[in-house]
C-alpha cells in the first residue's frame, strides 16, 4: 500500500467522501493512522503535489462540528505520527491546526480526543520554534480543561 502510493489515494478518497456519515470514515482513518507509523509513508507526504487532499480532509474533519470526537482523536493520531518529519510539522502549525485541535478540545469531552489532542500539542510545542505558534492557537486554556497527563504537559512546556 504505502510502496504504491496507496497512502495518498487513501487521502484522496477520505477528501472525496468527507460529507458522508462520520461512522463510516472511521475505518479509513485508522487505516491511515496505522499506515503513517510508517517512515516510508510520511515521506510521501512530503511531496507538496501529492499532499494537499491530505491536509484538506484532515482539516475537515477537524472543522466540523459534526465529527464525532473519536474520529477527531484518529485525525490527531494520525498528525501525531507527522511530527516525526521536521516539514510535516511545520506545516501543521503553518495551516493553522494547532487552533482546530484546541477548538476540538472545547467542543468535545472525548477522553481519547483529549489525550491525543493534547499529546500533539505538547509535542509541537517540544520545539522552541513552534512553541509560539501552539501558544498562540490557545493551547494552554484548551490543555486546561483536559484531564489528561498531556495537558498537564501542555501547560508546563509552553508556561516555563
Amino acid at each position: 500500500i504505502i510502496h504504491s502510493g496507496g497512502v495518498q489515494d487513501l487521502f484522496c478518497a477520505l477528501e472525496r467522501f468527507q460529507d458522508e456519515d462520520p461512522v463510516q470514515q472511521l475505518p479509513l482513518l485508522e487505516l491511515l493512522w496505522s499506515l503513517t507509523f510508517n517512515a516510508s509513508a510520511l515521506d510521501g507526504l512530503l511531496d507538496d503535489d501529492a499532499n494537499g487532499s491530505c491536509w484538506r480532509s484532515l482539516e475537515s474533519i477537524l472543522r466540523s462540528t459534526k465529527s464525532a470526537g473519536r474520529l477527531q482523536a484518529v485525525v490527531c493520531g494520525i498528525l501525531i505520527n507527522f511530527t516525526e518529519r521536521e516539514a510535516l510539522r511545520r506545516e501543521i502549525c503553518r495551516r493553522g491546526i494547532c487552533g482546530l485541535i484546541c477548538s476540538a478540545l472545547h467542543f468535545h469531552h472525548c477522553s481519547e480526543l483529549h489525550e491525543h489532542g493534547c499529546q500533539l500539542l505538547y509535542l509541537l510545542a517540544y520545539y522552541p520554534e513552534l512553541r509560539s505558534a501552539v501558544l498562540a492557537a490557545g493551547a494552554v486554556e484548551a490543555a486546561k480543561i483536559s484531564d489528561e497527563k498531556w495537558g498537564q504537559w501542555v501547560q508546563e512546556i509552553l508556561l516555563c
